[in-house]
């Protein structure tokens, strides 16, 4: 497989695990409100606070990509991802949860805007906006599916478990970034621009 279409994957992935980790908790929220002895307004808050994290880190994730690179970044991102995932399979209380929330939100954020600044940086236009269907279509049908998943897993396993497929999407991509040192994922800027896709697209 070409590595064009290896990446094109790969950033597909990237983009769907915020949506995935928001979505697939929507059929437990009866089950967190029984759990936790809370209102149903209280664990609505939790869906309330990913959304605005989501926002509010996609205005600082561009900045803070040009500064400290694309790939720090993106470690950084889904490490807290990942470790957002941790706190809400061990939470105890619904503070934890909205705890958890935060940090998957302010985490998966980065990889949902990065998944398309990389895709503008590496291709000219008309096959930036191709690659950016793509990664809109994943996006789609992630959000779609992601709360059917996350009834049948809860029930079969309990309700930490919605919180496991964010978190091993969020580590693979983790370790195809570190792993990753040549991508232009992992330049500065300016300097993605300039990184030749003829590089790329050899097998």
């Amino acid at each position: 497989m070409k590595k064009e279409i290896q990446l094109t994957y790969f950033l597909i992935l990237m983009a769907m695990v915020s949506p995935v980790a928001l979505n697939i908790v929507a059929p437990i929220m009866p089950i967190l409100a029984k759990e936790f002895g809370a209102s149903s307004n209280v664990i609505q808050l939790s869906f309330t606070a990913y959304l605005a994290t989501l926002a509010i880190g996609q205005l600082f994730g561009g900045p803070l990509a040009d500064r400290y690179g694309k790939r720090n970044l993106l470690l950084w991102g889904f490490g807290l991802h990942i470790a957002g995932g941790v706190v809400g399979v061990f939470a105890s209380s619904v503070e934890l949860i909205l705890l958890s929330r935060i940090m998957q939100a302010a985490g998966g954020c980065i990889g949902m805007m990065l998944a398309r600044s990389i895709l503008v940086d590496m291709y000219p236009s008309e096959k930036a906006v191709e690659k950016l269907s793509y990664v809109t279509m994943g996006v789609a049908v992630s959000q779609a599916v992601a709360p059917t998943v996350g009834g049948v897993v809860s029930e079969f396993i309990g309700w930490h478990s919605v919180f496991y497929l964010p978190m091993l999407m969020a580590t693979v991509v983790w370790l195809g970034v570190f792993f990753n040192t040549q991508a232009p994922l992992m330049m500065r800027g300016a300097w993605a621009s300039q990184f030749r896709l003829s590089e790329l697209t050899k097998n």
